[in-house]
């Protein structure tokens, strides 16, 4: 289980809006709460954990490494967002 409003929790509601996301537009859209310096680290943890999938894309000839959650990522953001429905009541 992650925590709420964790590192993970951000990122794997981030990705369930877009879809898929390199590392910077992450830290972009997450409005100051997620860092840079810590992103990546975060972003290898899920991967080996199983919440996130990888894969290099090319755009002007740099690569971008761009994550997009899996289907264990998506059952993980339901069962906290269902605890903290729970725990607010509701």
């Amino acid at each position: 289980m992650i925590a709420p409003d964790s590192k993970a929790h951000v990122i794997l509601g981030l990705l369930a809006r877009s879809g898929e996301a390199y590392g910077l537009e992450l830290v972009s859209k997450a409005e100051g709460r997620l860092k840079r310096a810590a992103l990546y680290t975060q972003l290898h943890r899920m991967v080996a954990r199983g919440l996130l999938a990888s894969s290099d894309h090319y755009r002007h000839g740099t690569r971008l490494r761009v994550y997009r959650m899996t289907t264990e990522g998506q059952r993980m953001l339901l069962a906290v967002e269902a605890a903290v429905k729970i725990a607010k009541g509701g």
